[in-house]
């Protein structure tokens, strides 16, 4: 009963597998919040420190704010200009425990004769600002409460140190609590928004990303480099094997040759199924390169063992800006479609087969 308890508070009921699922979605908005967050810290940490030189009540805590100050501005950098997503890790805690030593600093050094007010929203907010797991934020929630116990009989007046215990250790339980609930909240609805775009954009029967899914990069790639490679390929006789041997036949050769595309193409790039045999790769190679993948595509389908069908042979035409002239994506696709229609007519020529339709 005590594991489920703390299984619940401490990983929210979110298993490994979601939080890998959800994990790159999660890490760009904890990047975006960091940068906001450190950006609002870092403007209102310069409004305190101006107002702390020119107001007297202030300069006690001036000290407080300058070192915030040069940790947010530091944390604001980092969060911009870098790439690492470690550093954005360590940054977000050094976030976290920003915020609670500023509170720390205020209650117990710069004004430890009023109640612990600083302290107790930064616990309940700490746990809303990232998307991560639970018990990260806890220790870090945690730690501050220890500190704050330890040192706030020393220099509390004794009149609010009881209530000023109960509150933060009460805003601390809750601010853990509603951080359990939110995260968990979170990555179930980062979870279920991934596997609803993985239904738009994937093809059932291979896997490959679908039709919808070349029309978005389409969309957004109206110009591409001179190495961008439209790889077309569509199967010979699929329409023979479906008509001759059943529609199971048929799709083994679908399945078999989209996973050949996968094993040999995705390291470069992205594979699509345009519908029915056709399907499309797109790649970042010289052209060199490009020569060697389309060789192993053709020796990884040459040694296809498959229940109905034991050959498949394919149709290919492959075009770049430099062989289509032109860097519009849609002139490239239109050459290399040609190329293939080109490849598909020798084939039938050569093997003295009659194209079916």
């Amino acid at each position: 009963m005590l594991k489920k308890i703390l299984d619940f508070l401490l990983a929210g009921n979110v298993s490994k597998e979601h939080y890998e699922i959800a994990q790159d979605d999660m890490y760009k908005n904890n990047v975006m919040m960091l940068r906001v967050l450190s950006s609002i810290a870092t403007s209102i940490l310069i409004v305190c420190v101006i107002v702390g030189l020119f107001v007297p009540n202030m300069m006690s805590k001036l000290p407080t704010y300058l070192i915030g100050l040069v940790f947010s501005g530091a944390v604001l950098i980092a969060s911009i200009f870098s790439h690492s997503r470690k550093l954005h890790s360590v940054c977000m805690y050094v976030f976290d425990i920003l915020l609670l030593s500023i509170g720390l600093l205020i209650t117990l050094v710069s004004a430890p004769e009023q109640l612990t007010v600083t302290l107790i929203p930064v616990s309940l907010l700490i746990p809303l600002f990232f998307d991560t797991k639970p018990f990260k934020f806890l220790i870090v929630v945690l730690a501050s409460d220890l500190v704050y116990m330890i040192c706030a009989p020393i220099v509390k007046p004794s009149e609010i140190l009881a209530l000023d215990l109960v509150d933060v250790l009460a805003f601390s339980l809750a601010g853990i609590l509603i951080g359990t609930v939110i995260t968990r909240v979170k990555i179930e609805r980062y979870v279920y928004a991934r596997e609803i775009r993985r239904a738009a954009i994937y093809d059932g029967l291979t896997a490959c990303l679908n039709r919808a899914a070349y029309n978005e990069f389409l969309e957004e790639n109206k110009k591409v480099s001179d190495n961008f490679t439209a790889v077309m390929i569509d199967i010979n006789g699929l329409k023979g094997v479906n008509d001759n041997l059943g529609h199971k036949a048929g799709d083994e050769m679908i399945i078999t040759v989209a996973s050949a595309m996968k094993f040999v193409f995705d390291k470069y790039g992205k594979c699509y199924r345009l519908g029915g045999d056709e399907f499309i790769a797109f790649v970042e190679v010289e052209e060199k390169k490009l020569e060697e993948l389309v060789d192993s595509f053709r020796k990884v389908l040459a040694q296809n063992d498959g229940e109905f069908v034991k050959s498949i042979t394919v149709s290919i035409g492959c075009s770049n800006a430099i062989i289509s002239k032109s860097n519009k994506i849609t002139d490239i696709i239109s050459e290399a479609d040609k190329k293939m229609y080109e490849d598909k007519a020798e084939y039938y020529a050569r093997t003295g087969l009659k194209r079916r339709t």
